[in-house]
């Protein structure tokens, strides 16, 4: 039966990404229809013109993103007798909050709530009507209204959508026990065997990081441990070596995989953990194909705003505008659609929503969790005719935790445990207990607000009226403020969720949430500490490793989505530690390749077994060797602290005690670094003037013998060098005086140094030959070096180079006797300026080179001044 009346004045489509509001014009518009039966609010748009439609009531279809509503809900003339279909995309990302109050502000008849609120408060609703205000506005608008329809779709919908939009399956005896099911299930599960999306789990490539790190200082500083850990990981991460490492992963797999797919035509997505990684991947892989002649790939990269990189400011319209091309933002997903591209580096942006067909390939080398990890991979399941299957390569995910992301969303989803909307109630009770405000503050600031239209300067009229609630906020200790901003944030989330499903005509209640809610954006954040180590450590190693390619199976049964836990966050405490403790923790953790999940496993064992067994531990290990100490000592010494850790946390350590294979592993990991740790070393190490001349003179004078006619004694330029090591200039120069000294005393007299030590003297020496330059300059001229172009700032490598004709002359002097230094001082340069000095996996021999190099360059500038300096010394 066809029905010839109108059922719905207009048909309202919403979404809130402009993206998406894009593509869903761009849809709708090319079905049939009659010319002004649909209107589209784009970006060049004003919001006043969709104010102007809805008074109009001419318009049947109307596709605008959710924002506009806030700006023109209060420009609306009476909805009262008219009925509106609202469908709402990807409804799990934005229907709780404060759009999504306005979007219903906007559209509501709120006749019955008028009368309903008149029961309440016995009155007749005529006379209740003469009394409305903007207060009692708000209140009618909540809730649920019977004009308004709500076809909300998503593919990944949190337990608010289903609260919100779904059916309620299962009443229980308390509201926190119904059970909520979609009104329509579509599942992903039948969608793949229909043939309308592929399934992008069926192949699925894990890669798999070990690495170790290393102090780069002598000094051994403390840290808050877990931004110290963050930022131990960012600095492998964004290391130059693993950049590299995996970029060649990633062009060569592409090559493999993804251009032999869909007929050559196939494209791919390398997903990144941020901005200024997204900007150091993309410029990798164009450098990589530069210097291997390859042609056949050709990316292109996608961030928002700007990232400074190496001291260039970068964005996404300047890296991708080449031969010619100005490729905007708005113009990139055309230009990746045509022939000319095949290849997209992203971060954050396109991971949703971003429709390509021919995106066949993905390489993931960011963390992905629930949602996330959904909506990002299912970029890869469009449907193409040449799309057989599709490929994902990633660094950073196991494929037990995509699973666990993807199972409530496969075959269908259901809500247990929604929140019961009450807890608002609790939230502010809890709130008044800490007396910041009063009912009386929350009914002076609801009263500004309506007047604040007057106000010339509203944003400070508003600040002003917190001053006094911010005050008493930050008199308190830092865990109570975390309490109660923790509170406070989950009393606005409530009761904007609340809004959206039940009306309360609670006034005061309202007035308590938009005065927290300003508050909220007030009070001042407890600052995270920013830790950058990147001078203080070092890359002993990286190795990157192939998993197996696997199939993702889903389980056969539903997996139900819990509902929030509305209780308030409580502070993590985060402990202080050595710097070298949390280097051993973290090395642990990736070379033994623990989960997240396990990190307070690994943290706990250590941390006990350092307060309560060091003592023994470093018995032990200076009577045994590594091997004994390993099998026959550790393991009893390992059990005791376990065990105790697990009566005191069973939940957190049953893992350890049911899985042997686990138990082992952790096992390992500690007892090489606790025997590296506690094995005595030779720390003390005198210095022979003799011998190190020997062996200092040994490996280089080959170096000068094209021009020893021109130069001094070698043998009385050593002992010149060694002066100048001891010599005393000012204070600023002079405590790097033992820690060179030792150096080099070290690289050429201690017999069978590890690589890790001998690459942490190495990355001193080519350091501080900066300082060894001024403390030259110094003792020539008695006064400081300056800086050439700003004398209020530090002398720079290049001042000091410029300070010395023997430096400055190199670069110019044709002879190739003198270009080989000239070689070598730019290497120095290099290795300076480099964030690791040395590739975390340069061979002895390699290192050992680069030494003979730097050692070179130091006895070069002694071998130009060594009378001037032994008379300023001797003096």
């Amino acid at each position: 039966m066809i029905l010839d009346t109108i059922v719905f004045n207009s048909v309202f489509v919403i979404t809130d990404r402009r993206v998406l509001n894009k593509q869903l014009q761009n849809t709708i518009l090319g079905f049939d229809h009659i010319d002004g039966q649909i209107e589209t609010i784009t970006d060049a748009d004003n919001s006043e013109k969709l104010a102007r439609i809805i008074n109009d009531d001419n318009t049947r279809i109307v596709i605008t993103t959710l924002h506009r509503f806030p700006v023109i809900y209060k420009e609306l003339t009476s909805r009262s007798g008219k009925r509106y279909a609202i469908i709402v995309d990807e409804a799990h990302s934005s229907q709780s909050g404060k759009s999504a109050e306005k979007l219903k502000a906007a559209l509501a008849d709120t006749d019955d709530a008028l009368r309903e609120y008149a029961e309440i408060e016995e009155i007749e609703a005529e006379e209740l009507e003469k009394k409305k205000d903007a207060l009692m506005e708000d209140l009618l608008a909540q809730g649920q209204h019977n004009n308004l329809y709500f076809y909300a779709f998503t593919a990944t919908p949190k337990p608010k959508t289903l609260q919100t939009f779904g059916e309620l399956a299962e009443e229980g005896e308390n509201p926190e026990d119904n059970k909520y099911v979609a009104y329509h299930n579509y599942s992903m599960l039948q969608a793949i065997e229909e043939g309308f999306i592929k399934d992008v789990l069926k192949y699925y490539t894990t890669y798999d990081t070990t690495y170790e790190i290393a102090k780069r200082i002598e000094a051994d500083p403390s840290y808050q441990e877990t931004p110290a850990t963050r930022a131990i990981k960012a600095f492998h991460d964004n290391h130059q070596h693993v950049i590299a490492q995996k970029t060649a992963i990633i062009v060569e797999k592409f090559r493999e995989v993804t251009l032999n797919a869909m007929l050559g035509k196939a494209k791919a997505m390398v997903v990144c953990s941020s901005r200024a990684h997204a900007v150091r991947y993309f410029l990798e892989i164009k450098r990589y194909c530069q210097e291997n002649n390859i042609t056949d790939v050709n990316p292109m990269v996608a961030f928002s705003g700007t990232v400074l990189y190496e001291g260039v400011e970068y964005t996404e319209t300047k890296l991708n505008s080449a031969d010619g091309r100005n490729i905007s933002e708005a113009k990139l997903p055309l230009y990746f659609a045509s022939d000319l591209y095949n290849m997209l580096v992203v971060a954050d942006k396109y991971q949703t929503g971003f429709d390509e067909p021919r995106l066949h390939t993905m390489f993931v080398d960011k963390k992905l969790k629930n949602v996330k990890a959904v909506q990002t991979l299912s970029r890869l399941n469009r449907w193409h005719k040449d799309k057989k299957d599709t490929y994902v390569l990633d660094f950073c995910n196991k494929p037990e935790d995509i699973k666990k992301s993807f199972e409530p969303f496969y075959k269908g989803t259901e809500l247990i445990n929604p929140v019961d909307v009450n807890y608002v109630y609790t939230f502010r009770k809890d709130i008044q207990m800490f007396q910041l405000w009063t009912e009386g503050d929350e009914q002076k600031f609801f009263d500004l607000l309506q007047d604040i239209s007057k106000q010339k300067d509203r944003l400070g009229v508003l600040s002003n009226a917190f001053k006094s609630t911010i005050g008493r906020y930050e008199e308190l200790d830092e865990e109570k403020r975390f309490e109660v901003r923790s509170k406070i944030k989950n009393f606005v989330r409530f009761y904007s969720y609340m809004a959206q499903i039940a009306r309360t005509f609670d006034k005061d209640l309202y007035k308590a949430y938009v005065y927290a809610d300003y508050l909220y954006r007030l009070l001042p954040k407890n600052p995270k500490e920013r830790i950058d180590l990147n001078k203080q450590i070092m890359l002993v190693n990286s190795k990157i490793s192939e998993g197996e390619t696997v199939s993702i199976q889903m389980e056969g049964t539903v997996k139900p989505l819990k509902g929030e836990n509305p209780k308030a966050g409580k502070p993590k405490n985060d402990n202080e530690d050595l710097l070298s403790r949390i280097i051993d923790k973290v090395n642990i953790m990736y070379q033994g390749q623990f989960s997240e999940a396990d990190r307070v496993i690994v943290e706990s064992i250590y941390d006990k077994m350092v307060s309560t067994a060091k003592r023994k531990l470093t018995k032990q290990a200076n009577n045994t060797d590594e091997k004994q100490f390993e099998e026959s000592i550790f393991p009893q010494i390992f059990d005791e602290v376990a065990r105790g850790c697990y009566v005191e946390q069973m939940d957190s350590f049953a893992k350890l005690f049911e899985n042997s294979d686990f138990y082992r592993n952790v096992m390992t990991q500690m007892a090489r670094v606790m025997y590296e740790n506690y094995k005595k070393k030779e720390d003390e190490l005198p210095f022979i003037p003799a011998l190190f001349k020997e062996r200092f003179l040994t490996d280089l004078k080959a170096e000068f013998s094209d021009l020893a006619p021109y130069l001094p004694d070698l043998s009385l330029a050593a002992d010149c060098f060694i002066k100048t090591l001891n010599a005393k200039s000012v204070a600023t120069i002079d405590g790097a005086n033992e820690l060179l000294l030792d150096s080099f005393n070290r690289i050429y007299c201690l017999e069978n140094m590890k690589l890790v030590d001998k690459r942490r003297l190495f990355n001193t020496i080519v350091t501080k030959y900066e300082v060894f330059l001024k403390k030259v300059y110094y003792l020539l001229h008695q006064k400081e070096m300056v800086n050439t172009k700003n004398e209020s700032s530090m002398p720079t490598f290049i001042d000091c180079i410029l300070s010395f004709s023997c430096l400055r002359g190199l670069k110019y002097n044709q002879d190739e006797r003198y270009q080989k230094f000239y070689t070598y001082l730019e290497l120095v340069k290099q290795w300076r300026n480099n964030e690791s000095h040395t590739a975390p996996d340069a061979s002895l021999q390699e290192l050992n080179s680069a030494v003979h190099v730097v050692s070179t360059m130091y006895l070069w500038i002694i071998l130009h001044h060594v009378e001037e300096l032994n008379r300023v010394i001797n003096e």
